[in-house]
């Protein structure tokens, strides 16, 4: 038997300037994460939150929620998830709630809060890992953004890039079946009726021992009536 195990890309930054002392209330999307090369079968992110005593008053109510969006087109810039019509792209500071694009369709991954016991204190809260492959069906987007919402009734978030982190660890699996050897039978081309296929035979063509696994490897054998 082989073993799957799971191997973790390095990690990666997705620059947070635009979360910098975000508004109340207001909105902002992060650079996209592109997995064309990468190849990512998943991608965890995560990162900190860091909230501000000096640009407002910390409530227990607030909170900072983090949204992701993928692209349904991957050669279209305006595709992602939540948009209205072309107006909803990555790295965008400035969002228009329910004209760029609607908060209800986006994909939540997670609600950053303050400590309820003395929520007003400046201090950074951590949030994640999430895997982006679950909240989009198990499957990894080739694109994916970030949005940011600062859901308080205060300008809470710290200014300073350096005070939000966001991370991204990509993941993928490797097989302990070092060697794997494989032979192709070329065999011309033909075009099957049903009716031409009398039946459909499996034999084993041979059993090889690797790195402690055994490897079967099938041949089939189309018979034709």
């Amino acid at each position: 038997m082989t073993t799957l195990k799971i191997a973790y890309a390095a990690d990666a930054a997705i620059v947070a300037t635009n979360w910098d002392a975000l508004a109340s209330q207001a909105w902002a999307t992060l650079p996209a994460f592109d997995n064309a090369s990468t190849l990512h079968v998943d991608v965890l992110v995560g990162g900190k939150i860091h909230f501000d005593t000096v640009t407002g008053i910390i409530l227990a109510a607030d909170s900072f929620d983090i949204y992701a969006a993928a692209l349904y087109d991957k050669d279209v810039a305006s595709s992602y998830t939540g948009g209205i019509d072309t107006a909803f792209t990555a790295n965008d500071a400035s969002l228009t709630e329910d004209t760029e694009f609607t908060p209800l369709n986006l994909k939540l991954l997670a609600v950053v809060k303050p400590e309820a016991t003395t929520a007003d204190t400046e201090q950074s809260y951590n949030w994640g890992p999430v895997s982006i492959a679950s909240v989009f069906g198990g499957i990894m987007p080739q694109k994916f953004i970030l949005v940011g919402h600062n859901n308080s009734n205060d300008a809470v978030l710290k200014a300073a890039t350096s005070d939000h982190v966001v991370n991204a660890v990509g993941i993928n699996y490797t097989n302990a079946l070092c060697l794997l050897l494989t032979e192709y039978i070329m065999v011309p081309a033909i075009t099957l009726r049903a009716d031409h296929l009398s039946s459909i035979k499996a034999a084993r063509k041979h059993n090889a021992w690797l790195g402690g696994g055994q490897l079967s490897t099938v041949l089939f054998r189309l018979e034709l009536a």
